[in-house]
This record gives C-alpha cells, sequence and structure tokens, in this order.
C-alpha cells in the first residue's frame, strides 16, 4: 500500500466494540480505521500497514478507560487461557466479552489495545503471536493486566541496533580523517559530554540540521572566556573563604625546549566547611623572557598573581607553599611558611645516587648498563620492533619521575623475548653487557622508592602526614643487607646519606602524623621526641581555641568534629589513592585497638583537648547569642 491511507469496514458488533474502547460514538454504515506504527506514542490514529488479507489483521485501537456511557454497556475483557488453549499469545491477549456474555469474535492487546479479529474454529492464533506491540516494546514486555504499570525497563536507554553504531564508526573515521584529527579525540570525556548534547537536542527538537546546531569557532571563544572569568571568581570567592582557616600553594617553574619560554604554575589546596580536599590550579603564568630568574622576580610574579585573586600581602601568613628545593625559589619565599615538595626530594635523592663521580669501579659497569639499556630501547621503538613484544618498552626521562625503573622493569620482565626478537633480526650486539641479574636487583631497589614518590604526589587525599611514615621506611630499605652484591650495597649506603641530607622531618610532618588516629602513639619516635610534639601540639590548640576576632560559630562548631570528620576523611581517601598493600608497608608502626584509649603519656593531652573542646563550645554559643541579640 506503499504511504497511502488503507481504510477497513467494520460493522456490527465489531462497530459496537470499538465505539467502547474508544469512548465515544461511531457513525454507521461504515468507520474508517486508520493505522500508523506510532500507535501507542500518537494515541488513536495509525498510518495504514500492510494487510496480509482480513482474516486475524488488526481491526482498530480502542482506549481501556472509555466514556461514562460507554462504561454503562459492560463490555469486558477476559484475560487468560481458556480451557484448552495452549499458546502463550494469550498472556498478551484478551477476549471481549458482549454485555449479554457471550464472547465476540475479536481480540484486543492487553498492552496497546490493538483490536483482531478472532474465530477459533476459523483463524489461528500465529497472526496474533506476530504482533508488534509498540506499547510493549515501549515500556517493556508485560504479562500483566496492569498495562499502565511502568516496568523497570522505561528507566533504562534505549540499545542502538548493531547497523547503526557501524555507520557511526564510518562517520568517526570520516571525520578524523577529514580534519586531521585523532583516533582518541572520541575517549575524551569533554568530547563523550558533546555527543549526548546533540542526541538530546535531536531527542528533545527531533531532526535538524548539525549547521543550525554547532557553534562558530569565535563564539565558542568568546564563551571559554567568559567561563573562565565566571570560574575564576568563584574560585577567589572559596579561595578567601579557606583564607580564615589557612590554605597551600604548589609552585613549580619548567622550560619549554622547543620555544625556549619559561612558566610558572601555581596551584591552590584548601578544605572546605564540610571537609572536602579541593585542588584548583590558579594560573599557569609565562615568566618575563628578558628577566632573569631571581628570587626578587619570582617573588613578584608570585605575588603579583596571588594579590589578583585577592590574596594580599598580610594575607600570606596564613599560607604555606609547598616547592621544590631550588635556591631561587627559596630565596623568594623565605619570609613566608615552606615546606619541600617530599616527592621531589625522592626524585633528587636517586638523581644523585647514580651520578656520583666519585663511586668505585664496579659502579661504572652498573651505570654503564643502564645507559646502554637506553639505547636498545630507543632502537627498539625506533625500528617499530615493539609490536612484536608482549609488553611495551618505557624510555627513561630526565624530567620525569620514576622513568628510569619504568625503563629497567620494562626491559627486564620481556628479556628473553628481546633477546629472541634480535636474534631473528641480527642484532644481538645491541644486548651485550646487559644483564638480567643486574636489572632484577636495580628493579627491586628502586621500585619503593617509587611506591614512596606515586603515594606523596598524590593531590586527592592528605599526604605530609605520610611523610615520615616513608621516612623511616626508605632509611629501612636502605640498610645494608648481607647477600647484596657489592653495587647494591654500595647504591643502598649512598642512597641513605642523601635521603638524610635532603628529606628533612619537620615538627609540622610530626605533628600531622600525630593527628593520625592509626598512628597517633608515634612509635617510631623516641620518648624525647613524642613529648616534644605533644608540648607543640598543646601550643596550637591554645593559639587555636584563643578567642580571636575572626572566630566564628562555624570555625568553633568544627572543632567539635574535627577528630571523626578528620579520621573519616584521612581513611577515605587514603583506601582510595592507597591500596591495601600500601597500608601493610606500616603495620609496625600502626596502633592497636586498646592504644585508641586514652594511656598515661596521652592523658593530658587528651585531657586537654576536652577542655579546648569545651572551650570551642563556649564560644560558639557566645557567638551565636551576640550575632542573635544584634538581630533582634
Amino acid at each position: 500500500m506503499g504511504d497511502r491511507w488503507k481504510t477497513r469496514c467494520i460493522s456490527g458488533v465489531a462497530r459496537k466494540i470499538v465505539s467502547v474502547f474508544l469512548g465515544k460514538t461511531l457513525h454507521p454504515p461504515h468507520l474508517s480505521v486508520c493505522y500508523t506504527e506510532s500507535v501507542v506514542m500518537r494515541g488513536l490514529t495509525r498510518n495504514p500497514r500492510s494487510a496480509r488479507g482480513s482474516r486475524g489483521q488488526p481491526a482498530g485501537p480502542a482506549d481501556a478507560g472509555g466514556s461514562d456511557s460507554a462504561k454503562n454497556k459492560k463490555f469486558r475483557v477476559r484475560v487468560g487461557r481458556k480451557e484448552g488453549q495452549k499458546s502463550k499469545v494469550w498472556e498478551k491477549f484478551g477476549h471481549v466479552i458482549l454485555p449479554d456474555g457471550s464472547a465476540a469474535d475479536h481480540v484486543i492487546c492487553l498492552a496497546c489495545k490493538a483490536l483482531y479479529k478472532y474465530d477459533s474454529h476459523k483463524t489461528g492464533t500465529s497472526n496474533l503471536s506476530r504482533h508488534k506491540c509498540e506499547a510493549a516494546a515501549n515500556v517493556g514486555t508485560s504479562t500483566s493486566t496492569h498495562a499502565k504499570q511502568p516496568l523497570i525497563t522505561t528507566f533504562t536507554a534505549n540499545k542502538v541496533p548493531l547497523s547503526v553504531k557501524s555507520k557511526l564508526v564510518d562517520n568517526f573515521v570520516d571525520f578524523c580523517c577529514a580534519d586531521l584529527r585523532p583516533f582518541d579525540i572520541v575517549s575524551g570525556k569533554g568530547f563523550t559530554n558533546v555527543a549526548q548534547g546533540l542526541i538530546n537536542i535531536g531527542a528533545k527538537h527531533g531532526l535538524v540540521e548539525a549547521d543550525s546546531v554547532i557553534p562558530h569557532r569565535q563564539t565558542i571563544c568568546d564563551r571559554a572566556k567568559n567561563k573562565a572569568k565566571q570560574e575564576k571568581a568563584a574560585l577567589c570567592e572559596a579561595i578567601n573563604k579557606a583564607l580564615k582557616y589557612g590554605i597551600g600553594i604548589t609552585t613549580d617553574m619548567w622550560t619549554d625546549g622547543f620555544h625556549m619560554r619559561s612558566y610558572t604554575a601555581l596551584t591552590c589546596h584548601f578544605i572546605t566547611e564540610d571537609w572536602t580536599l579541593i585542588s584548583r590550579v590558579i594560573s599557569t603564568l609565562e615568566f618575563d623572557a628578558n628577566e632573569k630568574k631571581t628570587a626578587a622576580n619570582i617573588h613578584d610574579q608570585i605575588s603579583k598573581e596571588l594579590l589578583d585573586i585577592g590574596v594580599s600581602p598580610e594575607h600570606l601568613s596564613r599560607v604555606v607553599f609547598v616547592t621544590d628545593q631550588g635556591p631561587n625559589i627559596k630565596a623568594a619565599l623565605k619570609n613566608y611558611s615552606w615546606i619541600p615538595c617530599a616527592a621531589h626530594v625522592l626524585n633528587n635523592v636517586l638523581k644523585h645516587t647514580f651520578d656520583d663521580k666519585n663511586a668505585p669501579a664496579f659502579m661504572t659497569q652498573i651505570t654503564s648498563q643502564i645507559v646502554k639499556c637506553k639505547a636498545l630501547v630507543t632502537y627498539l621503538k625506533k625500528s617499530g620492533s615493539t609490536l612484536s613484544l608482549p609488553y611495551a618498552v618505557l624510555q627513561e626521562c630526565e624530567s620525569r619521575w620514576n622513568s628510569k625503573v619504568g625503563m629497567i622493569t620494562s626491559v627486564a620482565k620481556q628479556y628473553r623475548q628481546i633477546q629472541e626478537l634480535l636474534v631473528s633480526k641480527e642484532q644481538e650486539h645491541r644486548m651485550e653487557g646487559i644483564q638480567l641479574e643486574v636489572l632484577n636487583s636495580l628493579g627491586e631497589f628502586l621500585s619503593v622508592f617509587k611506591d614512596a614518590s606515586e603515594e606523596l604526589e598524590g593531590d586527592r587525599y592528605p599526604t605530609i602526614n605520610n611523610v615520615l611514615l616513608w621516612y623511616n621506611k626508605l632509611k629501612a630499605h636502605c640498610e645494608p643487607r648481607c647477600g647484596d652484591p657489592d653495587y647494591i650495597q654500595y647504591i643502598r649506603q649512598r642512597a641513605l646519606k642523601l635521603l638524610q641530607e635532603k628529606l628533612i622531618i619537620t615538627t609540622t610532618h610530626k605533628i600531622a602524623l600525630f593527628l593520625t588516629p592509626r598512628f597517633k602513639s608515634l612509635k617510631m619516635l623516641l620518648p624525647d621526641e613524642r613529648l616534644a610534639v605533644h608540648a607543640e601540639a598543646r601550643r596550637l590548640m591554645t593559639a587555636l581555641t584563643s578567642p580571636q576576632p575572626y572566630i566564628s560559630a562555624a570555625h568553633s562548631m568544627s572543632v567539635e568534629g574535627l577528630g571523626n570528620s578528620a579520621q573519616e576523611f584521612s581513611e577515605e581517601e587514603t583506601l582510595e589513592g592507597q591500596s591495601q598493600k600500601r597500608r601493610r608497608l606500616f603495620a609496625e608502626w600502626e596502633d592497636t585497638p586498646e592504644l585508641f584509649e586514652c594511656d598515661d603519656w596521652q592523658e593530658p593531652c587528651c585531657a586537654f583537648l576536652q577542655r579546648a573542646h569545651q572551650v570551642s563550645v563556649l564560644l560558639a554559643q557566645l557567638d551565636a547569642f551576640w550575632k542573635h541579640e544584634e538581630t533582634d
């Protein structure tokens, strides 16, 4: 029939039945019933379907609701199989019962109310089984009489046919080739958000031209500038709120080797009032090429940028800077609170461990093997031989932390495969001087430093409380061991000396670990050192709970939840950034459950904290009282 409408004439009982379910009077002698594929979505009208004969074809849609007058005629639908009926179609269809109680020669779909002519003596159920119920497709297959009740499948995303997905892949290929874009552009979260936005537009507004939706590049540029201003304003507001209690800022400088341009990056870290750790990049600035990287110039650039976000010079006393140990950056921040980056220190320790010019002769052979290993990786990558290996090989890079151990372990774990590959290419000389035993020993030693630096460089969980733990763990790791080769013994001694020289443990690190409930006993410290930490903690608590102009109810209220909130935050975030294996590394210093109660040496501190809590609650009550009086 094509796109033409097809009509069927229904008279007699069928017309009466349809009039009841439609809820309106039909005019004899003929009734035109029109069909469309969107019967459930659009209601009562349908586009024409090609009929395969008059037997068993739909006679019309019906609405089970009907009007009051139609309901009074008492047409009913009988659900379920009659005696002798075995077909499963009767789970979806019902028999139409006339007002006099006799069965009509029609059946009705319980979901979409499509009416079919049916005679048990003349027609079978094959046509009923081929019925494509749009309502069931939209709300899920239902075998219940409660057709109007939505199923759980209603709330799940529709499945796209494989043919449509295949066509979309072709479109992506054409997109990447025409616009010279990388294939992994489709893997980004931003691209997925844009694609979902376009799908939502099509679902809501129907078929539209892409050119009418996709914005011009200048529009995107202008919107990006406006959004950057809004985001910066919101960030400034959040930072100024956090300044009440203090913030941390990390900064670093680097140079683009191609264009020879230097940049400075500033990142702010702070905790919100609901104890959420936030890290935000404040800015990435180009350092003036006409100026030298002196302490004064670096200080001026950092101060100017902080002032731009609302951090004035008088607020810098509440800022803690974390940087590398470059002499110029240390001199630029000498008047402020400054802590060296522990991960950066560990990287420098390893760098100088293997760069010792006064090392014994046997160390020359070890460093030579590392150089040969680096040359081997270069050859494998340039020749395309990595495609024949089961794992990727990693190259060492001076500016990338832990790249040395990554290179060594990537070669060691497929040493035999690389050797066989080189033999097949007649390049076996490239493996000369590289010993698997040496690679395994070096990889085992460096892996602990890799775990330490990766954990300490995290920005989604507190790390300063882990510095003392890793410092003691690395010290024990660098102690000479019986049976070690000469080169490993020398490397351990050299690394231990540099670790003690460069990674300075301050009182701040010790107090941070003291405030971690699992390690509050400070088992790795001497008794005198523990007493010094307790004394400093008392001093800080006194300063925290003493009446000050800026103390508010919110500030005082946060002291009450300091213990539990800090513990939950530390446990959740540490579990997120650390595996159970790493947690077991410090089991010898972890408190046992019975030590969580106040013992003799902790009793004064616990009593003090209780008094501090009482004072803070009193301050909160007074603050709330005076605010209430001022309002009245």
